[in-house]
């Protein structure tokens, strides 16, 4: 593959449209799980090559960059990097993603018919109660904008 050309086309990698379609019934949820496994499984050399030589191609200077979370400052693959890899392994991440929810939208579908179609709509009608967590003080937490300040 030639990285120089991926490099130099100044393309972007796709925003990813992950519409899947309607879910379906799976026959044999357990047998799918493990041929999702196997298939996913089978794509690990392809994307260790690529992203081998991409990393033959990039100075090291290049492949990665540095930024700010959680208050540490982290080595993370760069912007520059991240999109060469993305477009050099042409859509397959965004093909794994849409198999990934295909396979949870089928199962949640799977699950409802095997529980004898109940009526979901009752659901929106009950206030769920939020569940009451324990802290852990061994545990660090962070903050969540949502929720506010945590305890550390």
């Amino acid at each position: 593959m030639d990285f120089g050309k991926v490099e130099s086309q100044n393309s972007r990698p796709p925003d990813y449209s992950l519409w899947v379609g309607k879910a379906d019934y799976v026959e044999k949820p357990q047998q799918a799980i493990w041929d999702a496994v196997a298939a996913a499984h089978s794509q690990v050399d392809s994307v260790l090559r690529v992203e081998k030589e991409l990393t033959l191609a990039f100075p090291e200077d290049q492949k990665y960059s540095y930024e700010e979370r959680n208050g540490l400052t982290v080595r993370v693959y760069s912007r520059e990097f991240t999109e060469a890899y993305a477009i050099a392994l042409n859509g397959q991440v965004q093909r794994q993603m849409k198999k990934s929810i295909k396979m949870i939208a089928d199962f949640w579908y799977t699950a409802w018919i095997n529980a004898g179609q109940p009526d979901l709509s009752i659901l929106a009608e009950e206030a769920l109660e939020e569940e009451k967590l324990e802290r852990n003080p061994k545990v660090k937490t962070r903050t969540h904008d949502k929720l506010g300040k945590s305890e550390r």
